[in-house]
Order: C-alpha cells, then structure tokens, then sequence
C-alpha cells in the first residue's frame, strides 16, 4: 500500500496535499481528482509539481484505493482488506491500552481545538474592539492574550 502511494507520487512528480474525502466531492464517481495549479492566460499546467488530490471516500471497488476507502469506512477489522489497517483498528478498538490511548489522543484533540476556537474567538473580539476604539493594551487585557498578538490581529 505504502510502495504504491509513493509509486503515484513518484509517477506524477507529485508534491501536494491529500484530502480524503467522506463524499464524493465532484460527484463524478471517480476515485481520485488530482488538482493542480494552472496558467490561465496560456491554459497550460504552471509545472511547479504543485497538487492536491481529492479522494473519494465513498469509492469501492476490487482497486487498491477501492479496498482502502472501504478500510477507513469499515468499523470491523475482520472485514477489512488490509491486515496493517486491520491490526491497529483491532489494537485501538479491542485492546485496553489500545483504547486507552484512543481516549487520550481524543482528549488532546479536544484540548487543540478548544484552544483554537478559543483564539479564533479573542481574535475577532479584538477587531471588533478596535473598531469601537478601544487602546491595544485594554483590548488584550479584555481578550486574555499578549498586546503583541492583538496588535498582529487588528492591523
């Protein structure tokens, strides 16, 4: 599986992004939608070997990438394809230290994005607050965070 990611990679001169996607997000029933940068007023590829690749989620079939969107969608490791899949799926899901580190990852996942909606909030308090006049240090000090940040985020 890893040989024949890197063997696209390699085939395509590909350096990007992958987003795995949980609907088929062109609704055109294909496996893999490869995006890359254009020139518009020539229409030809920039050729920067920039992509990004949209895989389809919902994709199956007896392909390689068909067999591996039905792993990531399948909750039981004993209808999986992929026994490396299937192994840590049975690891994370049946096995108490398994799961106890599932429950930990899940914590800190929690904690990141408390604090990033956290900062997304301050951040546009401060805009706000700055609209309405108030100095960088009182708007800081409302938010809870440095005069330093607040002053990038109100420029």
């Amino acid at each position: 599986m890893r040989s024949a990611f890197l063997g696209l990679l390699k085939k395509y001169n590909l350096m990007g992004v992958i987003f795995i996607t949980e609907k088929d997000y062109y609704q055109a029933g294909k496996a893999v939608y490869m995006i890359q940068n254009m020139n518009q007023t020539l229409n030809q590829p920039f050729g920067d070997g920039a992509h990004i690749l949209y895989v389809n989620g919902e994709y199956r079939d007896d392909s390689a990438i068909g067999k591996l969107m039905h792993d990531f969608n399948c909750a039981d490791a004993d209808d999986m394809h992929y026994g490396l899949l299937a192994e840590r799926t049975r690891y994370l899901k049946e096995n108490s230290k398994g799961v106890n580190e599932m429950y930990r990852t899940m914590d800190e996942v929690e904690k990141e994005c408390y604090e990033e909606g956290r900062e997304t909030q301050a951040e546009l308090t401060a805009i706000n607050l700055r609209k309405l006049g108030l100095p960088l240090e009182q708007i800081a000090h409302a938010v809870g965070f440095h005069v330093e940040k607040v002053e990038k985020w109100v420029k």
